[in-house]
């Protein structure tokens, strides 16, 4: 089973997204805070990263997937 990690803080597409996932058998990790991705980035693999551009500190997050070797070839839609 694959790991996604969806960092968004609008309930709204985060149901809609979580439930996509889900019926495709691949775990969704939510973080609604940029701080709490950029942890989880640290420390677990994700084979890839959702990342909503409307939050003010999204390039960090971008730009933290890019530089965790574990994450780095992760797929990255924003």
């Amino acid at each position: 089973m694959g790991r996604v990690l969806l960092v968004c803080d609008d309930s709204i597409a985060i149901q809609h997204l979580s439930e996509g996932m889900q019926q495709l058998a691949i775990a969704t990790e939510v973080c609604v805070e940029v701080s709490t991705a950029l942890r989880s980035l640290n420390r677990k693999k994700f084979e890839a990263v959702v990342i909503d551009l409307g939050l003010t500190e999204a390039d960090q997050v971008l730009g933290q997937v890019r530089l965790s070797p574990s994450n780095r070839t992760a797929v990255t839609f924003a």
